[in-house]
C-alpha cells in the first residue's frame, strides 16, 4: 500500500517536472532572450574518472591507514601510563599519605608541626618585593607585617623626598 501510493506520487512529481510551461505563466512572464534560459546539461563523459577514482581511493586508504596508526600509538602509550594508575583504595590511601604528610614538612627546632603556621609568619609582600629577608624582632621572632609595611613604606618615602629635593634645588644634594 505505502509503495504504490509512493510509485504513483513519483509519477505525479515526474510529469509535473517534464510538463511544458503554461501558457499563462509563459505570457505574464518577463521577456528572456532564448538563450538566457538554462538547460539540463548532461554529463560529458570523463575518460580519466577512473585514474581520478583511484588517486581518490588512494588518498582515503592513506589517510585511514594514518588514523589508524595514531589511534594504535595513543592506545600504547595509554597502555604504558596505565601502570602509574591507582586503582585500589590501598594505592589511593599510600599516595595519599606520601602526599599530605606534612608532620616532616613543618617541623622547626622546637616541635614537629601540623601545619605550616609552625614555621611563622609568611614572608611579606614588601619583603618579596624589596629582596630582603625577614630581620628578628628584638622580641624574637620575625617581624610583623605591618612592621615590615611600615618600614618598606619608610624607605620609599625617603626615596622620594630625595628626588624632590634635587628636583627643586636642580641637582644631586651634595652636602659640604
Amino acid at each position: 500500500m505505502l509503495a504504490a501510493r509512493s510509485k504513483r506520487n513519483q509519477k505525479v512529481n515526474q510529469a509535473l517536472r517534464e510538463a511544458p510551461e503554461r501558457e499563462d505563466e509563459r505570457l505574464t512572464n518577463a521577456t528572456i532572450l532564448q538563450s538566457d534560459i538554462p538547460r539540463r546539461h548532461t554529463v560529458l563523459p570523463d575518460p580519466d574518472r577512473e585514474a581520478r577514482l583511484a588517486i581518490k581511493q588512494a588518498n582515503v586508504a592513506n589517510h585511514n591507514a594514518a588514523k589508524e596508526e595514531e589511534r594504535r600509538n595513543m592506545l600504547h602509550t595509554l597502555y604504558i601510563n596505565a601502570g602509574s594508575f591507582i586503582t585500589t583504595s590501598s594505592q589511593l590511601d599510600a599516595v595519599i599519605d606520601r602526599v599530605f604528610d606534612d608532620t616532616d614538612q613543618f617541623t622547626n627546632d622546637e616541635k614537629r608541626g601540623q601545619n605550616i603556621w609552625n614555621l611563622g609568619f609568611p614572608q611579606t609582600v614588601q619583603e618579596m618585593l624589596g629582596g630582603r629577608a625577614a630581620r628578628p624582632r628584638q622580641g624574637g621572632g620575625r617581624m610583623k607585617a605591618l612592621d615590615a609595611a611600615l618600614e618598606g613604606a619608610d624607605v620609599v618615602y625617603k626615596e622620594r623626598m630625595r628626588k624632590i629635593g634635587e628636583e627643586l634645588t636642580g641637582g644631586a644634594d651634595n652636602p659640604k
